[in-house]
């Protein structure tokens, strides 16, 4: 009877010359593992320096809430238009998506953004081909495939534009989405509105948990 094969250990031989002793391991789990990969990720590594202000870090995500018409979107254009003046970020890879506008209003802001040299994207409108908000899954799919996530500085205005917040199901596929493109060096700055309705929140309030 022939006796069963041993698995025997290998040695790998990195480009730099180190080596490591390596074994075959067929667990399932095995080929996800991030082991012997600590000096790959650390160059793929973002700094978390400030971007906005003390307010968003690059290589983040940062989610602004505040009540309608109270600022947000002013403050975040002042705030990105101080950290490109100070060279904490290429405008070039900044992309801006206005899609809580009216047509005038994009109109004052994408001045904003020529002068600045930043990106505006907008519902309907585009260059070569005009932007959907359907398809910004697939566009950001795109983005993290192509490894273009560390070079974009991303700002949703606003998110309920992107996701439906009170849905558990489509919120949390949004956030996997945008923890994949964080996790590859992204940077993720969204706005988004605190209840526009209080008195029928105090009016109504939600039963106490049991």
């Amino acid at each position: 009877m022939t006796e069963p094969f041993e698995v025997c250990g290998y040695v790998v031989v990195e480009p730099n010359g180190n080596t490591a002793l390596g074994h075959v391991n067929d667990h399932p789990l095995a080929r996800f593992s991030l082991r012997g990969l600590h000096s790959e990720l650390v160059k793929q590594a973002e700094e978390t320096t400030p971007l906005l202000g003390q307010i968003a870090l690059k290589g983040q995500a940062t989610v602004i809430y505040a009540a309608p018409n109270t600022g947000k979107t002013l403050l975040t254009l002042h705030l990105l238009s101080d950290a490109i003046q100070r060279g904490r970020v290429n405008p070039a890879h900044v992309y801006y998506l206005n899609l809580d506008d009216t047509f005038n209003g994009l109109l004052e802001k994408l001045k904003i953004a020529e002068r600045l040299g930043f990106n505006m994207l907008s519902e309907g409108f585009g260059g070569a081909e005009r932007f959907k908000v359907r398809a910004f899954f697939d566009v950001m799919r795109e983005v993290i495939r192509m490894g273009r996530s560390r070079d974009t500085v991303m700002v949703l205005d606003t998110l309920k534009r992107f996701t439906n917040l009170i849905d558990k199901t489509t919120s949390s596929q949004f956030t996997a989405l945008m923890r994949e493109f964080v996790m590859n060096g992204g940077t993720l700055i969204a706005l988004a509105h605190t209840n526009k309705h209080l008195q029928t929140a105090k009016r109504y309030p939600q039963a106490p948990a049991t």
